[in-house]
Order: C-alpha cells, then sequence, then structure tokens
C-alpha cells in the first residue's frame, strides 16, 4: 500500500487487513507509518517501510520485504498525489512537470518495481491486481487545477496500459476514481466535509475488486458525490 499512513491509502490498508491479506505500508514519516501500522491492530502482519516512492531502489526494497514476509504479493494499491491550484496558462512548466511526476511518474515507478512479483502471483494463483487511485479530475477537468487534471487523465491511461500489455499474464488493472473525498487534502476545498465521499467508500472499492473471479476486468471504477453533477469533484 503506498500512499499508506493516512487517509485514503489507510482506509484501503485497513479494508485489506479486514480481508486477511498481509499488508506493508509504504510512506515517507516514520512516524505517520508507526502510527498507522499500530491502528491496524494484530489481525494480520503488518510492514512499514520508509521510502520515498519516487525512488526505484526505495521502492524495490519495500516490494522484497513485502514477499520476504507475506510469501507473494496479491495487490497493489497506490494513492498518492495532491492537486495544486492554477489555470493552464497560469501552470508553470516546473508545475506541470511536478504534477505529472507525482501522479502518473510514482504510480508507473511502482508498477515498474512490482511488476515481477505480480507476474509470479498470477502465474500462481491466476491473478493479482494493480491499483491506482485517481480522481474524476481525469474525467472532467476541475477548473482553476489544469495541471492535477492532466496528470489524472495520464493516470487512467496508465492504468488502462497496465490492464493491455499485462492482462494475457493474469494481471488486472483499475482506476479508481473519486469526487472529493474528506481528507486532510480537501480541507481547505468550499464543499462542505459531510458532502463528501468518505475514504472508507475507496476502501470498499477495492475490497470488491477482491472478490471478482480472474474472468473479470473492471478497468475504471467512478465513484461520485450524491448531487455532484456527472464527473464533477
Amino acid at each position: 500500500m503506498v500512499g499508506g499512513s493516512g487517509g485514503i491509502g489507510l482506509a484501503v490498508a485497513r479494508g485489506c487487513a479486514e480481508e486477511s491479506l498481509g499488508v506493508t505500508l509504504v510512506a515517507r514519516r516514520q512516524g505517520r507509518l508507526d502510527r498507522a501500522t499500530a491502528s491496524l491492530g494484530d489481525v494480520v502482519r503488518v510492514a512499514a517501510v520508509v521510502a520515498d516512492a519516487g525512488s526505484p531502489v526505495a521502492l524495490d526494497r519495500a516490494v522484497a520485504e513485502h514477499e520476504r514476509l507475506h510469501g507473494g504479493l496479491d495487490l497493489v494499491v497506490v494513492a498518492v498525489g495532491g492537486g495544486r491550484p492554477g489555470t493552464a496558462v497560469e501552470t508553470s512548466a516546473e508545475e506541470l512537470t511536478a504534477a505529472v511526476e507525482r501522479d502518473v511518474g510514482v504510480p508507473w515507478q511502482v508498477f515498474r518495481s512490482s511488476i515481477g512479483v505480480l507476474r509470479d502471483t498470477a502465474a500462481r494463483t491466476g491473478i493479482a491486481r494493480f491499483v491506482v487511485v485517481g480522481s474524476v479530475a481525469g474525467l472532467l477537468p476541475v477548473p482553476g487545477f489544469a495541471a492535477y487534471s492532466a496528470a489524472k487523465a495520464a493516470l487512467r491511461s496508465l492504468a488502462l496500459s497496465v490492464e493491455r500489455d499485462e492482462g494475457g499474464a493474469g494481471i488486472r488493472a483499475t482506476v479508481i476514481e473519486p469526487g472529493y473525498v474528506a481528507t486532510p487534502l480537501t480541507a481547505t476545498i468550499a464543499v462542505p466535509a459531510d458532502d463528501m465521499l468518505v475514504p472508507d467508500d475507496v476502501a470498499h472499492a477495492v475490497r470488491f475488486l477482491l472478490h471478482l473471479s480472474p474472468r473479470a476486468s473492471v478497468t475504471k471504477l467512478v465513484l461520485g458525490r450524491v448531487g455532484a453533477g456527472r464527473h464533477e469533484p
């Protein structure tokens, strides 16, 4: 679980633990990881690896640690990113590059680091899953968030490419695209928290995928908010 120390990522990790899956949390801050690990209890073995998700070496180490502890890798979930305001004309080249690196480059690197173990698991059990948490902004750009919207659209395309490239090997890829989710990252959004989705909504979407047969393919899963327009955040 990359980005599993809080918010959506921690909710997904908790859901996986409730499904009796061994969990490895990957994040940059030891303190947050320690608190997240403690909150998951001791129903399943939970490992925590401090790593910069943009570092191939660090991610390779995290994948190897998970395989050592759990004997394989059934599911990878990447929940990282964050939007910064700026229209297309206001966004600098540096800001666009940073958005693409954060929202596409990190998931791509996680995929590269985990694909070997995912293939091994799929060959042994018939299926393995690669899941990324995107946004409805990847379907309909959010006004004033040009770089973020473009990066989430590219993330969606990445997930579709993984499914197309690796589906024959038994790997299923899904992008979950929620509207606004009530987390610290959306605390400044001018939408009441009570009108937002909750992190467990995304966690339940991941759990839904876990119960599908290897015959099922769900490449896109949109979670809209009641009262919001189609594909509006």
